[in-house]
Parts: C-alpha cells; structure tokens; sequence
C-alpha cells in the first residue's frame, strides 16, 4: 500500500504553460471639453502584436490633436508570477497639459514673497 501511495513526477502529466505572447494596447485620453458625459477618461482604441504598429498609430493619433495624451501599454504573460503584467511603454502627452514641478514650485514662492 505504501508503494502505492507513493508517485512519481513522471507520473503525472507535465505542465502545460501557456504560450508566451505579448500584445500592444493604444489607450487615449479625451480632452475634457470633447468627452460626452457617460464617457471614460481613458479609451482603448487598437490592440496589436506589434510594436511598431502600435507605436505609429498611437504618434497618428496624437498628432491628429484629438486628444491630449496617447499611451502604448504591453501587456505579457510573466510565468515567474504565473500572471499577466501590464506596463506603459510610451507616452505622447501635450507639454502644456502637465506643469513642471518647478514652475509650480516658483509659482508658489513667489505667492509668498508677494
């Protein structure tokens, strides 16, 4: 019963893992006076295999200026954690959409100098 009891790895069936892939996702960030009420902030509008691809598009979508932020996010399989990961790979933001530490910084110093 003992010897019974007892099994081997080679027994049971190997593990499958799944098939590595990896896929880009192109994400835009409406303007605020263009965004209909019930509407997200954030729209996915193409996901690809490419990197390339998604890369152009997301520059085209950008410069088409309908939209003031446009980001390419990755998203694979990480077998270590046994889970998808998602990471932003690029962003194209307009540069008078986000003020600089420093200039937001300077605008309060000099409040209170004043």
């Amino acid at each position: 019963m003992a010897q019974t009891a007892r099994m081997k790895q080679a027994d049971f069936a190997p593990e499958t893992k799944p098939p590595v892939s990896t896929e880009y996702s192109i994400y835009v960030f409406h303007h605020p006076d263009q965004q209909k009420e019930d509407q997200n902030d954030w729209e996915k509008t193409d996901t690809t295999t490419s990197l390339e691809k998604a890369l152009s598009d997301a520059r085209a979508l950008k410069a088409g200026g309908g939209y003031s932020r446009v980001e390419v996010k990755k998203k694979y399989f990480d077998p270590r954690y046994n889970c998808n990961l998602e990471m932003t790979l690029k962003s194209f933001a307009d540069k008078t959409s986000q003020p600089s530490l420093f200039a937001a910084l300077g605008a309060l110093l000099r409040g209170f100098k004043a």
